[in-house]
């Protein structure tokens, strides 16, 4: 189940070869569907803002949200 749930992130169907590998990948899930969330509030949040300085502040928390996510992808 977690191997096509990564799938659907990465494009790559793998299975995990031990239980260690297993349990990164289980976190990085919980991660990136962490990030997700996060991800979609701040859109949400930046759509409404109307101040620019505000605006500039939570596009700089979205793309450091956005490379975090990029980067726990690769243990998926």
């Amino acid at each position: 189940m977690q191997a096509l749930q990564a799938a659907r992130r990465t494009g790559n169907y793998r299975t995990t070869a031990t239980p260690e590998q297993a349990a990164a990948r289980r976190q990085a899930l919980a991660d990136c569907e962490r990030l997700e969330g996060e991800i979609s509030r701040l859109r949400a949040q930046g759509a409404k803002e109307k101040q620019m300085a505000r605006q500039v502040e939570i596009n700089l928390q979205l793309k450091a949200l956005l490379a975090e996510r990029q980067q726990i992808a690769q243990y998926l």
